[in-house]
């Protein structure tokens, strides 16, 4: 595995070696639209509502959210219903 240096907080690092990754289920509803969005990233939820928040304040703002795959999830923070974020939890990568 690539060390990313200070990047990476202590403890992450650690889980990471572990074979494990943490993971926040982040849900967002948008208006006017029925079904909602459905998230997983490694972003802590601390950063999460600070990326929100920041999007709210700017005008024509948007929450922009990496998932765990790679991509990035972007939405216009104005359209913006609600946001639901789960529990981190922490998952084994691999085999068990």
């Amino acid at each position: 595995m690539r060390e990313h240096g200070s990047h990476l907080a202590a403890w992450h690092r650690v889980s990471l070696e572990r074979g494990e990754r943490s993971a926040v289920e982040v849900r967002i509803g948008i208006q006017n639209v029925q079904r909602e969005l459905m998230i997983e990233t490694s972003m802590s939820q601390e950063d999460i509502e600070a990326a929100l928040a920041a999007a709210l304040a700017a005008e024509g703002g948007v929450f922009t959210l990496p998932d765990e795959k790679g991509g990035k999830v972007l939405v216009p923070a104005s359209k913006i219903a609600y946001v639901d974020l789960g529990s981190t939890e922490s998952r084994r990568i691999g085999f068990r």
